[in-house]
């Protein structure tokens, strides 16, 4: 069985009761924030790549403009029971589609497509036989990124 990460830039940004926004604690429940893109003034998609640490694989999507919005949750498992993350983001453009096989340790795959609509979706493929692997969000300057512990559970902050 394959775990599969689905990364999905669309509207939202919305605060969700029981939810938690954005920070360095691991975890495998809803994470939200609001960004100061907005539908006049989108962010536009610059770059996204993958960046192996010491116990955590990092996705990063680079911007210019304001950040955009983002909700984080895994999702119902889907096809063959994969459990599935999906990330949305609210107003962005731009982007290309990419098909990366970094082959690290939680981040195996990443399907990027362009974005339509201020939406965009990314695909990331988890090793096989893992399960909700804990995440973190965070935003800097020009970039939201997402890290995905390693599946031997080790790592640091």
């Amino acid at each position: 069985m394959t775990a599969v990460l689905v990364v999905t830039l669309a509207g939202c940004g919305q605060p969700v009761p029981g939810a938690a926004p954005a920070g360095p604690e691991w975890r495998t429940d809803l994470r939200y924030g609001v960004g100061a893109a907005t539908g006049a003034e989108p962010a536009d998609l610059a770059g996204v790549g993958v960046e192996q640490h010491s116990g955590f694989d990092r996705i990063v999507l680079h911007f210019s403009g304001g950040l955009p919005g983002y909700r984080v949750a895994y999702r119902p498992a889907g096809n063959a029971g994969a459990p599935a993350l999906g990330i949305r983001l609210e107003h962005i453009r731009g982007g290309a589609e990419r098909h990366l096989r970094p082959g690290l340790p939680a981040v195996r795959e990443l399907r990027a497509a362009p974005a339509a609509a201020g939406t965009a979706r990314l695909t990331v493929t988890l090793p096989a036989g893992t399960d909700r692997l804990p995440f973190r969000v965070g935003l800097a300057a020009d970039a939201f990124y997402v890290d995905v512990v390693h599946p031997d559970g080790e790592h640091s902050t």
